[in-house]
């Protein structure tokens, strides 16, 4: 196994989060009396396979996020608070770009996923220190389907292979870094290009990877490990979390 002179977590932050009907980044509404956010850099701080962690916000955000989380929990192992860019993609490259350790495993997560735990992050930095990638899925349980623009079925894919991609996503520096720089490249080629039905937009860090030919190895993940979206989505976390306490005492 190569040796790694870093393990280093980039968290998304940056989104908007219009589905919430809120007035501010959905990251620091509160969830059990902490903002989302704050769950979320906490299961980084607890795992011993993070070293250090770098923050993505929104353009104006760095204070707040400074002043009522990193110092407020007393997050030791942000290094960084970067401001994001106008879509996912460029939030994460920026967030790369910030990187020093070349020799590092680096492992990105949504801001707005914070019952991932620590046990979680650890299996993907690990097996991407041995394989070279990782990503938390689970196997879907509703049926899917291929639907026109009309609203017609063309046709039903086979659930049993279908799996719901997570974050955390781990991989060596070098290959997400990559696939980060070549698309871009393409993206800046592509820029006035008129057909655009063809040019994808990713939405997770693995589909970068997957378009420079590497395999991008799954680790199975959990269900609870849900992305805060909607205001319904806070009232099933605080539950989850509610139960974790429990279990605890």
């Amino acid at each position: 196994m190569l040796h790694f002179r870093k393990s280093i977590a980039i968290i998304v932050a940056a989104g908007k989060g219009t589905r919430m009907g809120r007035g501010i980044n959905k990251q620091f509404l509160l969830l059990e009396g902490k903002p989302i956010l704050a769950h979320t850099i906490k299961a980084f701080e607890e795992c011993e396979s993070i070293d250090e962690i770098i923050i993505i916000v929104t353009k104006g955000e760095i204070d707040y996020c400074r002043g009522n989380i990193i110092e407020k929990f007393g997050c030791t192992k942000v290094t960084k608070i970067v401001v994001g860019g106008s879509e996912r993609v460029s939030s994460v490259f920026r967030g790369l770009s910030e990187v020093s350790s070349y020799d590092s495993i680096i492992t990105v997560h949504d801001g707005a996923r914070p019952l991932i735990t620590s046990s979680q992050i650890s299996e993907c930095v690990e097996t991407a220190k041995k394989l070279g990638s990782a990503v938390l899925a689970v196997q879907v349980k509703d049926t899917i389907k291929i639907v026109s623009p009309d609203m017609e079925i063309e046709r039903t894919l086979k659930r049993s292979e279908l799996w719901a991609i997570q974050t955390p996503q781990s991989f060596h520096y070098s290959v997400i870094m990559k696939a980060y720089e070549t698309y871009m490249e393409r993206k800046l080629e592509n820029r006035d290009n008129v057909d655009r039905q063809s040019y994808h937009h990713p939405t997770d860090d693995s589909s970068l990877v997957e378009q420079i030919g590497i395999k991008v190895h799954v680790i199975k993940g959990d269900y609870e490990n849900l992305k805060i979206t909607t205001p319904e989505d806070i009232i099933v976390a605080s539950e989850i979390f509610r139960k974790r306490s429990e279990c605890i005492k």
